[in-house]
């Protein structure tokens, strides 16, 4: 375990470093400076190091590194009751701020939710393309040509009843998902219209929306009614499956980024679960009759947070590892049961 000294909100992995464990989380201090800290799990000694703190001024409420490149990341944090992103890049084991999406940068009702890079598998370009999300919608932005805004998505009905409360970038297509209160809008990028809605998806806010990585049009969503829902976007009016996952809320929901048929959840209930979802993944597990559904289980809980999990991250550097956050600003590196790594890679 790995102690802030502070509640946080937020752990991701450090998508361009996949030779180690590399994290990063980030504190949420409503009064004094923030800190943001690099973290390294080193599982030959089953310990979490800390690589280096880094001081954020304001209060932090998600962190966003890009794809391929390990010094490049966005912060989303709550500045005088205005919700900003700043673009960060690590240079001589300091912060040089390169770019910030804020209110008085952009045609939005204040309040920028998150940062979602362009997915990619090359790890020898950079991802030059991100989305904001926004209270009311969502821009596209290129940060090779001067940082300019491309495209906009924004909602013209009543406000209150469309908050973006999550979203995520098709790696197979051009669209981008938003979590609106209860409901589920498809974007086509290419137009920057709705191409399908799901309205009352869920019974409360939708908290976390993830794509299958290796399986196109499947995606799950995460909330707050404590349940993750499976989706088939061809299919867009009805969930696939819904697994009760979390007896309060379901804070986050998170796809294996190698083997879809593992994923992470985690929730307010101070649980993270693993869970086979063998039926709508890309590389089905089979029982001794050839049935998959009666293969998709949860694998195991994991009960070391004594407060809220806010959020979980697979490791970049090997599928079978993740790291938790609690409220508290306890960090937990778990693994995968070696039974279950068994049963997908024989």
């Amino acid at each position: 375990m790995y102690s802030l000294g502070a509640p946080a909100k937020c752990v991701v992995s450090v998508l361009g470093d996949q030779d180690r464990h590399s994290f990063l989380s980030a504190s949420m201090k409503l009064r004094d400076k923030n800190e943001i800290h690099h973290v390294i799990y080193d599982d030959d000694e089953n310990k979490i190091e800390c690589e280096a703190v880094y001081e954020h001024e304001h209060e932090i409420s998600s962190i966003s590194c890009a794809p391929t490149d390990p010094g490049l990341f966005f912060t989303s944090y709550s500045n005088m009751g205005d919700m900003s992103a700043t673009l960060w890049k690590i240079s001589e084991d300091k912060l040089e701020e390169k770019f910030t999406i804020s209110s008085s940068t952009n045609e939005m009702e204040k309040g920028i939710k998150k940062v979602v890079w362009e997915p990619t598998d090359d790890m020898d370009s950079l991802s030059e393309k991100v989305i904001s999300c926004h209270r009311k919608g969502f821009q596209l932005w290129d940060l090779d040509t001067e940082k300019q805004l491309i495209k906009s998505g924004k909602f013209t009905s009543n406000p209150k009843d469309f908050q973006v409360f999550a979203g995520a970038w098709d790696p197979h297509h051009p669209t981008f998902l938003v979590g609106t209160q209860r409901n589920v809008f498809g974007w086509d990028l290419r137009t920057m219209k709705v191409s399908f809605e799901i309205k009352n998806a869920h019974d409360a806010v939708i908290s976390d929306i993830d794509f299958n990585p290796n399986k196109p049009w499947y995606y799950l969503t995460g909330s707050n009614d404590g349940s993750i829902k499976f989706w088939d976007m061809r299919k867009s009016t009805e969930a696939a499956k819904t697994i009760r996952a979390h007896a309060k809320w379901c804070c986050a929901a998170k796809y294996n980024p190698n083997h879809d048929q593992l994923l992470l959840s985690c929730g307010s209930d101070r649980l993270v679960k693993l869970w086979r979802v063998s039926s709508l993944s890309s590389a089905p597990l089979l029982d001794s009759e050839g049935d998959s559904s009666n293969i998709d289980c949860m694998v195991k809980m994991y009960n070391d947070h004594e407060e809220s999990v806010q959020s979980v991250a697979w490791s970049a550097s090997e599928p079978w590892y993740f790291i938790s956050v609690g409220y508290d600003g306890n960090l937990v590196m778990s693994d995968v049961p070696s039974a279950e790594k068994y049963k997908i890679l024989l």
